[in-house]
Parts: structure tokens; C-alpha cells; sequence
């Protein structure tokens, strides 16, 4: 079966993107309440990178803080319909996204996420629940708010089907449901430890073992003098 298309407009300021936000420095300590402690527990998988401490015995947190929120830098916004095969593999980009320098760069480049307000760790999460389902976790269930029209394709003839997304972020879970949809297979890189698609509509062969062809070449390279990587030889040729 055809999948539908996925449509939607988006709104992008053409000066760029900046995180604004208090940032504590640092090392520096806040006491937690019980409420924020396990908020903290709950999204501490974000911090794959090591870049945010745990919470002690006490509440006490260290190290630096993720927060703050990603707003433009006051361009004349400019309206784009945008069709999301333009981006084939938007989602992989997203589910890949660990930091806020990261995330700042996606959105730089494909546009705002929310309509409304970005908030960083609320995104950051967002990209690590996505991160997970291609992995194979489970997340919590949702529900997105979508609009769809049919419509005749002139070319075939054939009665076709678009799905409107009201946010950038909505589409990519949809680009995400479609690329399982079409069989693809989700793996983590050797090289780079990304998840990507394999198979499927990704534009890769179901078995391939890392991302991109340029990235299997330095992982033989690195293997020839690297014992612990030598030992994997014999599975990512």
C-alpha cells in the first residue's frame, strides 16, 4: 500500500536560531525538591554524554544544566510548504540529537519543531523517546493532531492521500511510522553509533551494517590497527 504524503508549512527565521535561557555555570548546586528529583530521574537518559550529574543522597545536583529555549534572531519570518521527502531522512537526524548545540543545528537547518515554544530539554527528551523506538524500547503513548485531505493524481490517475502535521516535530514521528511502515530495520552504527534505517524506504540495503559507505571504509581502516575493533571485522565487512 501507497503511503500518503506528508505536507506541512513551515516557518523559519532567516538570521538563525540562538538558545535563551538562564545556565548555571558549571559545578554549581541546587537543591532539589522531591518533585524535581524524580523528573530528573525520569529524563536522566538524555544525558547519554555524561553531560549532566545525578542527583545525592541530599538533592544536590552538579555539573552544567541543560535548559533554556531555542527562539529566533529576529528575521522577517519566512513561510516554506514543505513536502518531507525533500528531507528522506529528517528523523534519523532528530533521533540522533543528544545536546543543544546539536539540536540547535537541526533546527537551524530544517526549522522550528513547535509551533510555539521550544523548550531544549523538553525537545531533547522528544529526540531520545525517538531515539528509543528505533532502538526497539516502547515510549508512552500520545496522540498527535493531524488533518488530511484526498486529492487525484494527475500523472496516474490514482486517488491519493496527504496528511497535514501541524508541527515539524509531528511530521517527523510520522516520517518515523512511515519508514517502519515500508519494513525498514533500525541499527546503531559501528562507527558513529547513530541509529539509522536499513531496508525499506531508507535508501539503504537491508543489511547494511553502518550508516553510509564512507563510514564502513574508516571503520576496516581503524580495525587494521585497532585489536579490540579487529575483532569485529568478521560481522562489518
Amino acid at each position: 500500500m501507497k503511503l500518503p504524503r506528508l505536507d506541512f508549512t513551515t516557518f523559519r527565521d532567516p538570521k538563525g536560531y540562538e538558545i535563551k535561557g538562564v545556565k548555571p555555570p558549571p559545578q554549581q548546586e541546587k537543591t532539589l525538591s522531591s518533585k524535581e528529583i524524580e523528573f530528573f530521574r525520569t529524563i536522566m537518559r538524555v544525558a547519554e554524554s555524561g553531560r549532566l550529574g545525578k542527583p545525592d543522597a541530599e538533592g544536590r545536583i552538579r555539573g552544567p544544566w541543560i535548559s533554556g529555549r531555542i527562539v529566533g534572531k529576529g528575521g522577517k519570518m519566512e513561510m516554506k510548504q514543505v513536502h518531507l521527502s525533500q528531507w528522506p531522512r529528517a528523523f534519523e537526524e532528530f533521533a540522533n540529537v543528544k545536546t543543544p548545540n546539536e539540536l540547535l543545528a537541526f533546527v537551524t537547518m530544517h526549522g522550528p519543531l513547535y509551533i510555539s515554544d521550544q523548550n531544549v530539554l523538553a525537545l531533547l527528551f522528544e529526540a531520545m523517546e525517538m531515539r528509543e523506538c528505533m532502538r526497539g524500547g516502547t515510549t508512552e503513548p500520545y496522540s498527535r493532531h493531524l488533518s488530511a485531505q484526498m486529492y487525484k493524481d494527475q500523472e496516474t490517475g490514482e486517488f491519493e492521500i496527504s496528511i497535514t502535521p501541524s508541527c515539524l516535530l509531528d511530521a517527523l514521528w510520522l516520517q518515523f511510522q512511515h519508514s517502519q511502515s515500508s519494513g525498514a530495520d533500525f541499527r546503531t552504527c559501528p562507527y558513529c553509533h547513530v541509529t539509522f534505517a536499513a531496508g525499506g524506504n531508507s535508501g539503504r540495503l537491508r543489511n547494511a551494517e553502518f550508516c553510509s559507505p564512507e563510514h564502513r571504509k574508516r571503520f576496516n581502516s581503524l580495525a587494521r590497527s585497532n585489536p579490540k575493533m579487529r575483532k569485529m571485522r568478521g560481522r562489518h565487512k
